[in-house]
Parts: C-alpha cells; sequence; structure tokens
C-alpha cells in the first residue's frame, strides 16, 4: 500500500477572524446603503462616518427623513459585534502561535 501524500498547509485564520469580518463587512454596507439615501453615497461623509459606530444626535436628524426607507434603520451593534469577534479571533490566533 502507499502512503498518502501529506500536503502542508500554511497558518490558519481562526474562524472568529473571518466571521468577524464579515459581520463588520455587512455593517458597512448597510451604513453606506442607509446613509446614501441621505444626500447621495459621499455626500457629507464626514458627518456621516461616525454613525457608523454610535448614534449621535447628527446621526439621528439624518434618520429622521428615512423612517419610511425600504432599507432598515442602521444600528451600530452589528459593527461593535463584528469588532468584539474579531478582536477574539485575533486574540485566538495570537495563542496558537
Amino acid at each position: 500500500m502507499t502512503e498518502p501524500e501529506t500536503v502542508e498547509r500554511g497558518p490558519r485564520v481562526a474562524l472568529a477572524i473571518k466571521a468577524g469580518m464579515a459581520l463588520c463587512a455587512v455593517a458597512l454596507i448597510w451604513w453606506l446603503s442607509f446613509y446614501s439615501q441621505y444626500d447621495d453615497w459621499f455626500q457629507h461623509l464626514d458627518v456621516k462616518a461616525p454613525c457608523i459606530a454610535v448614534t449621535i444626535e447628527v446621526c439621528r436628524t439624518m434618520q429622521k427623513p428615512l423612517a419610511t426607507s425600504e432599507i432598515p434603520l442602521y444600528q451600530p451593534i452589528l459593527f461593535w459585534a463584528g469588532l468584539l469577534i474579531l478582536a477574539f479571533g485575533v486574540v485566538q490566533q495570537w495563542s496558537r502561535a
């Protein structure tokens, strides 16, 4: 009988890193899609940027006219969940080394 060939693999990336990055990407797309309805995609980006992580008064002001939007109201909880899972994955990855 022949022995199976061993395949060398690179270092495995923790699943939590991939999941965290995916959640952050979904949050970014949701944020961009929702707030792009307020004066085009990249107009007032300096004012819209903090809304990805927090809901301050400026964000609430922009959300009011978008209340009837087909896109659900953006909530930063998904962004923070993604960052938390990503951080957990990085710690997990470091502990493997």
